[in-house]
């Protein structure tokens, strides 16, 4: 491989590299997001509830089910057999990917299933795809950020490629002041302006606009504006009965799910599910009807116009 090859390459391998470590990043932040949504109480000691949320986000389904030995479990389940006319397997079996550990005898008398949302898929897929969304718009927001800083282009002999190269790498590392041999031709550089617009600013609003989209879709209040502008009331609560829907999409199969695990296993205290929110808003029914409200056009302090 010839040296122009070869830099090429590892100019490309860096480009890659911070391309996949700015989606990995993206990606493990969303779905520790979509992780910590819901609040579990009463939950049994035998029961890991970190796995048990992991299990749904990935598969989209669960089974509880009482052992002899290690007591009641939530277990990843293969749903096999017939089903009954709501679609819903008439057997199962759970499993464990660590120490092969299988229960083939489950039915609905002896265990119950849970499931994500109504469609019993797992969140995967919405994650993966606003981690691509936020990571393309972050490393964007990198490249036009770096054309701010060498705006130019530099045309130079063959001769002078490896010199010029060494001088962009001094710029590029904010060395105070850069020497140059007293042999270089500098007459002979030409310089050309790129003149690339700055267009970090909108690009930062569409970050938040997308991140602020995901928050929504997980039941999370966000201000879903980025407007500098004061607002109403109604304007900064005009997505919470989206809020409040996305909420239930995640809370109602699950709350679904442990009222039958209560009764079949005698869980007491009963196992309780919640969004896990302590934020002291309408929607999280911690704010009092009309509290400290003295009409339904109160102005709500934004951002100030510079």
């Amino acid at each position: 491989m010839s040296n122009k090859n070869r830099q090429n390459a590892k100019k490309t391998t860096i480009a890659q590299n911070l391309n996949e470590i700015t989606l990995m990043n993206y990606y493990n932040w969303l779905k520790l997001i979509a992780l910590n949504i819901v609040k579990w109480e009463n939950v049994p000691d035998t029961i890991d509830i970190r796995y048990l949320e992991l299990v749904l986000f990935e598969r989209g389904n669960i089974v509880f089910f009482e052992d002899s030995e290690l007591g009641v479990l939530a277990l990843p389940a293969n749903l096999s057999g017939r089903f009954d006319v709501y679609g819903i397997p008439n057997e199962y079996y759970a499993y464990s990917a660590f120490n092969g550990f299988t229960n083939r005898n489950l039915n609905k008398k002896n265990s119950v299933l849970m499931f994500n949302n109504y469609l019993r898929t797992g969140s995967e897929t919405i994650v993966q795809t606003y981690a691509n969304k936020l990571a393309n718009i972050d490393r964007s927001i990198d490249v036009n950020t770096s054309a701010q800083r060498t705006p130019v282009m530099v045309g130079a002999s063959e001769q002078q490629k490896l010199t010029m190269r060494n001088i962009v790498a001094d710029y590029d590392g904010n060395e105070p002041f850069i020497y140059l041999d007293n042999k270089i031709d500098l007459a002979g550089l030409k310089v050309f302006n790129t003149q690339a617009p700055y267009t970090g600013d909108k690009m930062e609003s569409l970050l938040h606009a997308k991140l602020n989209d995901y928050l929504s879709m997980f039941g999370i209040e966000n201000s879903n504006s980025d407007k500098k502008e004061r607002m109403v009331s109604d304007e900064v609560n005009a997505n919470y009965g989206l809020i409040e829907l996305c909420r239930s999409i995640f809370l109602t199969p699950r709350q679904e799910g442990i009222d039958k695990v209560n009764k079949m296993f005698n869980i007491n205290p009963p196992m309780k599910v919640s969004f896990n929110s302590e934020l002291n808003t309408l929607i999280n029914g911690t704010q009092k009807e009309n509290d400290n409200v003295e009409n339904e056009d109160e102005i709500i302090e934004g951002e100030e116009n510079e």
